[in-house]
């Protein structure tokens, strides 16, 4: 994983790239071992689900996928008045 803030921004660059629906796995990880990743993604205004899998159908080790997803808005609940 990227450890410097250079690094960490690439990671940023490439989840922008990425279209919602679009995943990547990362083999043997996992889910806390990959939080940063959410962090980067909220930062820079985007939203990623990250997902244990014991079995991944694709790559066929366990790990984490990951998810680009449609950002949802913030609810701020009702305004008083």
């Amino acid at each position: 994983m990227a450890r410097s803030k250079s690094e960490w921004a690439g990671v940023a660059d490439k989840l922008k790239a990425m279209a919602v629906g679009d995943a990547f796995f990362l083999p043997y990880r996992q889910t806390r071992e990959v939080l940063n990743l959410h962090n980067i993604a909220r930062r820079a205004g985007l939203a990623i689900s990250l997902r244990y899998v014991e079995l991944d159908e694709i790559e066929m080790k366990p790990g984490v996928r990951v998810t680009k997803v449609e950002p949802k808005e913030f609810d701020r609940g009702t305004p008083s008045m």
